[in-house]
């Protein structure tokens, strides 16, 4: 398989629109567009500073991106090898995920699939059991 020439602006531009989505949207994440709307108008402007939330904060959205595609390298993997891909993305959650600090959503156990994927693959269910 060959790649298309412009692989890497295709990549570029879609990494950059992900960011871009990420952080004009995080502060009302959740929000119905009527809620956006009533209480914020068209948003033309850095929501983070008129709702008064932090622009960096721990994101899976963004950083899971490039710690789990890590996998690929770290364990030689083809993406299409099915429960061994799996397995070996856990091993990659366990590698690199500082437990409540870095990249998921801690939410709590049962109420956060990240987390509770986390403490499952941290308890020694592999993935994709956990």
């Amino acid at each position: 398989m060959s790649l298309p020439t412009d692989y890497l602006e295709r990549t570029y531009a879609g990494v950059l629109g992900k960011i871009i989505g990420v952080f004009m949207g995080r502060p009302f994440e959740g929000w119905s567009h009527e809620k956006i709307i009533t209480e914020l108008g068209p948003i033309w402007y850095d929501g983070n500073e008129k709702l008064g939330k932090p622009l960096i904060v721990t994101d899976d959205d963004i950083t899971g991106t490039f710690t789990f595609i890590r996998a690929l390298d770290d364990y030689d993997l083809d993406p299409t090898a099915g429960d061994r891909w799996s397995e070996n993305v856990g091993k990659t959650w366990l590698n690199y995920l500082i437990n409540r600090k870095s990249i998921l959503w801690w939410g709590g156990i049962g109420r956060s699939s990240e987390h509770t994927a986390y403490a499952r693959l941290a308890a020694g269910i592999p993935a994709p059991g956990s």
